[in-house]
C-alpha cells in the first residue's frame, strides 16, 4: 500500500472517531475515542513527513512519535517479578503481594464502539491498545459463580 493510500485511510478513521467521541454518552467513552483521534494524528503526522521525504529513514521520521505507531490510551502495566512490584499508569511501584494485576481490554459496551476503530487503525499499521487494569481479587468477582 502506497503512503497516500495509508494517509487517506487513517484520515478517514480519523475522522469517524471524532464524530463518534461526539455522540458518546458517557465522558469515559468520549475520552477514549478523544485519545484514539490524538493517537491517529500523530501517526499521520509521521506518515506525511514520510510522504514528504520518502528517503528518510524510518526512524527519523518517528522522532516525534517515541513509540512509532503503537498506543495505550488507558491503562499501562509494568511488572517487576524480582522485587514482586507493579506500576500502573507510570504511577509509583506498588507491592503485588495479593497477586499480579493483569490487563482486559476494555469492554465495547463501555467503550462505545472503540473496538472497530482499533481494528481498522491495525490494518493500516497503528497498534491501539484500550486495556484496563484488573486485580486478581476483582477478575473473580466478575466471573459467573458456577452452578
Amino acid at each position: 500500500m502506497d503512503l497516500v493510500t495509508r494517509y487517506a485511510a487513517l484520515s478517514g478513521i480519523r475522522i469517524q472517531v471524532l464524530a463518534q467521541a461526539v455522540v458518546c454518552t458517557t465522558p469515559f467513552a468520549r475520552r477514549l475515542h478523544e485519545k484514539l483521534a490524538v493517537c491517529l494524528a500523530r501517526s499521520l503526522s509521521s506518515v506525511l513527513a514520510q510522504i514528504k521525504n520518502p528517503d528518510a529513514d524510518e526512524r527519523v521520521v518517528y522522532l516525534s512519535d517515541a513509540t512509532g505507531h503503537e498506543y495505550d490510551i488507558l491503562d499501562r502495566l509494568v511488572i517487576d517479578r524480582e522485587t514482586c512490584e507493579c506500576k500502573i499508569n507510570n504511577g509509583r511501584w506498588q507491592s503485588a503481594h495479593d497477586g499480579y494485576p493483569f490487563l482486559l481490554p476494555v469492554s465495547e459496551e463501555k467503550s462505545e464502539g472503540l473496538g472497530r476503530f482499533i481494528e481498522e487503525a491495525a490494518r493500516y499499521g497503528v497498534q491501539v491498545w484500550a486495556d484496563e487494569v484488573h486485580f486478581p481479587a476483582m477478575y473473580d468477582e466478575m466471573l459467573p459463580l458456577a452452578a
